[in-house]
């Protein structure tokens, strides 16, 4: 009993090791360099640090690496590029197959899915719920639509250089929250019905930092990595309360 209980244990180890290893050789198959990260996790753990935005862990491995490169969130494969022709082929002449974002900031399940998913947004959806909402919202891109929010953008862009300059004297300052007022002002005032500029002013963007910069080097997450096909049900477990 004993021994097949351990032969039992060797096998199902040996099977988890053969299958994450085939899964962290994919880019490597294909002759594509790029960080091979931790057993399981990939890389996940570097590209989830709420304190240094993965764009900067993806700019120090385009140095190292080159312009094109793969890494892996857990078992997921993720091909970054900086090539002019690659990304003129994905975002031009084949859009119609690349028009989906990564999603990197929340777990979901199948996001052209109105069961799993029964609400999305223009950045979230997928498939013919996408081309819906781009059908809806292209007329508030067009050329006078955009002419109208002008005179709101320009007076959010006028109080931030005003905010700018009072530290003209002062020495080397931390010009990221500025732009991040800016940016949440823009948007009030363009999509929440905010009157007036309100720059420093708005509790608001306190809570949006407090979603966007919630750390994601936790067990759902690497759940969800290491794991994909079961991301719907670890967001079903653990968020869906």
């Amino acid at each position: 009993m004993v021994v097949s209980f351990t032969i039992f244990i060797v096998t199902l180890f040996v099977a988890v090791f053969l299958y994450f290893r085939k899964k962290h050789k994919y880019w490597s198959d294909r002759g594509i360099n790029g960080p091979q990260g931790l057993p399981l996790l990939g890389s996940f753990y570097d590209v989830s640090d709420a304190n240094k935005p993965r764009c900067f862990v993806l700019n120090e491995w385009t140095k190292l690496y080159g312009e094109t490169f793969g890494y892996y969130e857990g078992t997921v494969p993720v091909l970054v590029t900086s090539n002019l022709e690659i990304l003129h082929e994905v975002f031009i002449q084949k859009f119609d197959y690349f028009y989906a974002r990564k999603l990197t900031n929340m777990l979901h399940g199948d996001m052209e899915s109105l069961q799993e998913e029964p609400r999305v947004n223009l950045f979230t959806a997928r498939g013919p719920r996408w081309q819906k909402l781009r059908a809806l919202t292209t007329p508030g891109f067009s050329v006078a639509s955009l002419k109208r929010l002008h005179g709101k953008i320009e007076e959010s862009v006028l109080r931030m250089v005003e905010l700018l300059g009072e530290h003209e004297n002062d020495g080397p300052f931390n010009i990221h929250c500025f732009f991040q007022e800016f940016t949440y002002d823009v948007i009030s005032r363009l999509a929440m019905g905010q009157q007036g500029v309100k720059q420093f002013e708005n509790d608001g963007i306190d809570v949006v930092k407090k979603i966007l910069l919630k750390t994601h080097r936790v067990l759902p997450w690497y759940l969800a990595s290491i794991f994909p096909q079961f991301e719907f049900k670890v967001k079903q477990l653990f968020y869906n309360h």
